[in-house]
């Protein structure tokens, strides 16, 4: 008995001993440099997101979440035909998975591949139950704006502000629609409006700041982009635009 229970005892110190030495679980590892990643991806930090997301995809190299993730991060780096490759990939593994789906189409969108990302929105839309579907109603609206479609554009672009009336990238879609389909006076009039709802959206200002150079107000259009440059971090595209355009007009 003694024996038996002296050789018990040496095998689970053996099998602790062993464990210890395989060190932490490689999926717990990867998950969790997962999530770094993506603390990076929401600060606007892609290549350091990118960094990480890759490091997790060597061991979870089938996860929809994370591949839409990557996806996410080549967007921000504006690596579109990546993006558009991960995503895909992410849908392979999960069809339903709606988020990626969307994300899709705003990759085919940035291509210019205009139908193509119009029959990925409507295909969004045709799920009753999807919680959000403001996004594929505005992203449809910057598919027909790219088509030069502007009376269908707005029409989706007005949709989507109807089920939810605070989504400033649906205003500045149809701000955009009226500036470049000529109509700047509308623009004007429209985006001051807006930003009497909306007076944070540095977005919409620089619209306004694009529609007064166009007018040829140029004391307005300065005040509108030493706004932008106010609510925007620095070095950002917007901030980096605001600063071209102020030193254009003061030059």
């Amino acid at each position: 008995m003694r024996k038996s229970l002296l050789s018990f005892i040496c095998l689970f110190l053996l099998i602790s001993c062993a464990a210890k030495e395989q060190g932490p679980d490689p999926k717990k590892v990867a998950i969790a440099v997962q999530r770094e990643g993506e603390v990076y991806l929401t600060r606007g930090r892609y290549t350091m997101a990118l960094t990480k997301l890759l490091e997790a995809e060597k061991t979870l190299p089938d996860n929809p979440h994370l591949q839409n993730s990557i996806g996410l991060a080549y967007l921000g780096k504006e690596r579109y035909d990546l993006a558009e490759k991960t995503f895909r990939k992410a849908l392979k593994e999960s069809p339903d998975y709606v988020a990626a789906k969307n994300n899709l189409g705003a990759a085919l969108l940035k291509q210019k591949k205009y139908n193509m990302a119009i029959a990925t929105f409507e295909e969004i839309l045709d799920i009753v139950l999807y919680a959000t579907p403001h996004y594929p109603l505005s992203n449809l609206g910057w598919a027909y704006l790219g088509k030069n479609q502007y009376t269908t554009a707005i029409k989706y672009f007005e949709k989507a502000l109807n089920l939810n009336p605070a989504y400033t990238t649906a205003m500045h879609g149809i701000a955009q629609t009226h500036i470049q389909s000529g109509k700047i006076t509308l623009a004007i009039k429209y985006l001051n409006k807006m930003l009497r709802k909306k007076p944070e959206s540095a977005m919409l200002h620089s619209d306004l700041a694009q529609a007064y150079e166009l007018t040829g107000e140029i004391g307005k259009a300065k005040r509108s982009w030493e706004t932008v440059l106010r609510l925007v971090r620095a070095n950002t595209p917007l901030a980096r635009e605001a600063e071209k355009r102020l030193d254009a007009l003061i030059n």
